[in-house]
């Protein structure tokens, strides 16, 4: 019992020297001072540079040693202060860029962000135009309090990466200046996207850097990011690249922008085809072959979803009175399958293609109707059954407790 506490206490103590670390006179210092100064120490010693052993000179120079404030601060020992953009970018990179360096904390750690960043327009703006309002290596990822971008409490972990675009990008009068209208953001929480990742809570959602890229930002060249659609709706691209649309490439058009738009994408609905608002009204005018394809898409897709909602409220009031209904359900969940199959068809552009679609959906509809149907039949003839036993059972309860009453007498 003895040797066991001993080595727990060990354990303890070598904890404890491993978190600790030694101390410098940056650390000793600075925790001392008001918060603005203490704050940069306590967060820094939550980060991930702490525990990789990156301290305060190696980002801001001087002398860890000295005890007093001039000689920590002396520039011959390579002090610099609060580093300006440039400076910031060129230290991260100097780490984060330096392949050996790096393999020896991870070996499968990324050392090609600098040279995305160069290309990217934070990039352009910080180190070619001088212009220190674009966005920096500290911008996103924190100054002291950096941490494993999976960390929740990481600027960069996928929900609460919006918010630290939103620092820039949700400032109007700022993105002015660059040409940009600033409503992005705001436009972003409204979308399909954002409520996937704020109430779903689906960390695989796309935010700003799966669209945009994260240290290589919209790179220079790229006029749009609607190509970037397909690396998850890969169907969806395959099919339009098989359609009469392929050709917006030459036209100069965006390809699923012009009909979903880019931050505020709403969930698509059968009404885009519609004829009376629908999103083809855009380019083609009633009359056009292209017009009629989309009205019969339109029916085409209604009318199955009418009859697919039909048929999973009979197998739901079926279940409710007490029939086994697995294989229905079975057959409305590959019907559900299809059906969204059958809307994803809509992007070849092709009515037949669609309808041939449709049809898969409606097999699988009718025989999920017919073992409904059946169901419920089956219920009836029960019910009835069941009347007629009560009622047989009835008159013979009268008859015996007349017979008894005439024994009585």
């Amino acid at each position: 019992m003895k040797t066991r506490s001993i080595l727990i206490l060990c354990a303890i103590v070598t904890f404890g020297f491993n978190v600790s670390g030694t101390e410098t006179s940056c650390e000793n210092c600075h925790i001392s001072l008001k918060e603005q100064l203490s704050r940069p120490v306590i967060q820094w010693r939550a980060s991930v540079h702490r525990q990789a052993g990156i301290s305060c000179t190696d980002c801001h120079g001087g002398d860890p040693a000295a005890e007093k404030t001039n000689a920590a601060h002396n520039r011959e020992k390579g002090w610099i202060g609060k580093p300006g953009p440039i400076r910031i970018v060129k230290l991260c990179g100097n780490c984060h860029a330096d392949e050996p360096f790096m393999k020896k904390y991870n070996p499968n750690a990324r050392t090609d962000q600098l040279r995305n960043y160069l290309t990217s327009n934070h990039g352009i703006n910080i180190i070619k135009k001088k212009d220190g309002r674009a966005a920096t290596c500290v911008s996103c990822h924190g100054a002291h309090d950096i941490l494993k971008a999976m960390n929740p409490r990481s600027h960069v972990y996928p929900a609460k990466v919006v918010e630290t675009c939103a620092k820039c990008h949700g400032n109007k009068k700022l993105m002015a200046v660059f040409g940009i209208s600033g409503n992005e953001v705001t436009e972003y929480k409204k979308s399909v996207h954002a409520n996937a990742l704020y109430k779903k809570h689906d960390l695989s959602a796309p935010t700003c850097n799966d669209c945009h890229g994260n240290h290589g930002a919209a790179p220079p060249g790229a006029k749009s990011v609607e190509k970037v659609c397909g690396t998850c709706h890969v169907m969806n691209r395959k099919l339009f690249d098989e359609s009469p649309h392929k050709a917006w490439d030459e036209m100069g058009l965006k390809g699923c922008v012009e009909c979903h738009g880019n931050h505020a994408i709403l969930h698509p609905t059968d009404a885009m085809l519609s004829k009376k608002g629908g999103i083809c009204l855009n380019c083609h005018e009633p009359g056009e072959e292209a017009f009629k394809t989309m009205e019969n898409m339109y029916q085409s897709l209604t009318q199955i979803k009418r009859k697919l909602n039909k048929s999973e409220k009979l197998v739901t009031t079926a279940s409710e009175k007490g029939m086994l209904m697995d294989d229905a359900m079975l057959t409305l969940q590959d019907a559900k399958t299809k059906y969204i199959l059958s809307r994803t068809a809509v992007h070849k552009f092709d009515g037949n293609y669609v309808e041939k679609a449709v049809k898969n959906v409606q097999n699988d509809v009718k025989k999920v109707h017919k073992i409904a149907k059946e169901s419920l039949t089956e219920v009836e003839k029960r019910r009835t059954g069941f009347y007629r036993f009560s009622g047989f059972i009835l008159i013979l309860l009268i008859l015996l407790w007349l017979k008894i009453r005439s024994m009585e007498r």
